[in-house]
């Protein structure tokens, strides 16, 4: 039998329970609920809500924040993947059901169960490009170069504008020496993404190794307009103005890279001489 105190933990609890229900898109219900359940240390009964909700209404993004937020800094990680996923087998285009997914396997720690999901839901729906998306970067974390190119262009079918998925595309072709491939890769990134860094600098750096100094050199400056604090490409640009013979524009970039990196620095010196930097 409950005590006179759990009875009205009971009914404060669930009085903010009915307001949310009566507004559900509403974040006023929400935040008072919310404070209801931290006071009373109600956290997991707010979880149990917010699942509730969340199966009725996938989209709620009201329920999504707070089942994060009463979830807390050590949440029961694999009860809330098991929650998650079940709601994506159902409906699996919820975009906040996939970042919360995310989420979740990031506090794990372990990817492995979502690259299993994400294959389960291509099975289901070939060519689910959320899946596909998450898909790519995990083999390419393993290594796996050509169950990367086959994803990212399965991926592409359905959503050719996404600028990482054709950057890590190039990535897997240039890990398999394929620099023909990787190129027009590269370039599709860069040109649905003008600020992307990593991609100049990629295809900077795939210039740089087929000989083409010049169009490096093009890339590592441009990249450097945007993100002049990045040592990396002043770096390339040092060694590519060595390969051009243009030894004041390598000493300009040495001194570049001696402000933020004085060890490769050192480096760049015993390798192209004391004249250079």
């Amino acid at each position: 039998m409950k005590s006179l105190g759990e009875l009205r933990t009971d009914w404060v609890m669930r009085r903010h329970e009915r307001a949310v229900e009566a507004a559900p898109d509403s974040a006023k219900p929400w935040s008072k609920l919310y404070a209801a359940a931290t006071e009373h240390d109600q956290q997991s009964r707010l979880v149990a809500f917010c699942q509730r909700v969340l199966r009725r209404q996938p989209g709620n993004q009201q329920a999504w924040t707070f089942l994060q937020l009463a979830s807390g800094p050590a949440p029961d990680l694999p009860a809330l993947i098991l929650f998650v996923e079940e709601l994506l087998r159902l409906h699996p285009d919820n975009d906040r059901a996939w970042t919360h997914l995310d989420l979740l396997y990031n506090k794990l720690g372990d990817t492995t169960g979502l690259v299993a999901f994400c294959r389960s839901i291509v099975r289901a729906h070939p060519g689910h490009a959320a899946a596909l998306r998450r898909l790519v970067p995990a083999f390419k974390e393993q290594g796996k170069y050509k169950e990367v190119i086959a994803l990212g262009l399965e991926s592409l079918k359905t959503n050719p504008d996404d600028a990482q998925t054709w950057c890590t595309l190039a990535d897997a072709y240039v890990a398999l020496s394929k620099f023909a491939e990787a190129i027009p890769a590269y370039q599709q990134a860069i040109q649905l993404k003008p600020n992307y860094v990593t991609a100049m600098n990629n295809l900077g750096n795939v210039y740089h190794t087929l000989g083409r100094y010049a169009d490096a050199v093009a890339l590592y400056e441009k990249s450097i307009k945007i993100n002049p604090d990045d040592a990396a490409p002043w770096v390339w640009l040092c060694l590519a103005y060595i390969e051009l013979g243009q030894p004041d524009q390598a000493k300009e970039a040495a001194k570049k890279v001696k402000a933020r990196l004085p060890m490769v620095a050192e480096m760049l010196r015993e390798q192209l001489g004391t004249k250079i930097v």
